[in-house]
Parts: C-alpha cells; sequence; structure tokens
C-alpha cells in the first residue's frame, strides 16, 4: 500500500461535495460511503461491484443514517448512489443509456437506474486499499470526523 496512494484517495473523498436543502447540509454521500467501507468490510461487495440492489448494503446504508442522523428522513439511496459519480473515485457502469441532467430531472429515478445501470465501482487503487481493515477504519474516522464532527460543532 502506497502512503501517497492513501493520502490521495482520503484527500479525494474529503472533497466529497455534499447537497444543500434548503441551509440543510445533507451528507448523504458521505454517509453512502461509510455504508459502501462497512460492506467491503463484512463481504458483501464483492470484485469491486456495488449494486443498487444489493439489500445489504441498502440496510447498511440505512442504519448509517439513522446512525448518524437520528432526526432526518435519510435520503434515498438511488441519491448518493448517481450522485457520488461526480467525485472522482467512483464510477457507475452504465447498461444502458447515462442519464443526462435536464432541465425537468437533475437525478434519475431508481427505475431508469435498475433498468441502465450494471453497477457502481471504486477506482481500482481506491478498492485495493480499502481491502485493508486498517485503511477502511482510517477513512472512516477521516469521514465521520470531517462531515459528521464537524457539522455537529
Amino acid at each position: 500500500m502506497s502512503l501517497l496512494s492513501k493520502k490521495y484517495y482520503i484527500t479525494q473523498v474529503l472533497r466529497t461535495r455534499c447537497g444543500n436543502h434548503r441551509g440543510r447540509i445533507i451528507i448523504a454521500k458521505p454517509l453512502f460511503l461509510l455504508a459502501i467501507i462497512e460492506a467491503i468490510e463484512k463481504g458483501f461487495v464483492q470484485n469491486n461491484a456495488i449494486y443498487l440492489d444489493n439489500k445489504q448494503i441498502a440496510k447498511l446504508y440505512e442504519d448509517t443514517c439513522k446512525k448518524y442522523e437520528p432526526n432526518y428522513k435519510p435520503s434515498p439511496i438511488i441519491l448518493p448512489f448517481y450522485h457520488l459519480s461526480k467525485d472522482s473515485f467512483y464510477n457507475i457502469k452504465w447498461s444502458g443509456k447515462p442519464f443526462k441532467k435536464s432541465p425537468h430531472a437533475h437525478s434519475p429515478s431508481g427505475k431508469y437506474l435498475r433498468e441502465n445501470v450494471e453497477f457502481a465501482h471504486l477506482d481500482s487503487a481506491l478498492w485495493d486499499l480499502l481491502q485493508d481493515a486498517n485503511v477502511r477504519e482510517e477513512f472512516r474516522e477521516q469521514i465521520i470526523d470531517f462531515f459528521i464532527r464537524k457539522k455537529t460543532n
């Protein structure tokens, strides 16, 4: 594992842009990342393929949202699943026509994603890094410190 690579990906993860809904910062993408890290740890993600309909990941995401934002209704998983693809370390493998933002919709529907996406995946180097338990813990701590503790202080 390269220390430089780990620092690079931590920096990229901490640059994840969060939404803003009526003045409230929406941290669905960082919470989804925490769920992905836990899913990797539990073996729910194999071969770097993150499936939208993976019920285990959906449950981890829901539990993570309840843990860190108990007073808010979680964003539907389709939103961080799709919008995280705007970040450099996470990509969607489209099986059909990639979604194009329009004046009528800035996010695809769950139906559209299920019909047009094979899976999402992390950069190969990040995936390799997250196979190490110590690295997963470091990423978890960084995400929590930056997006969750910072938000509550």
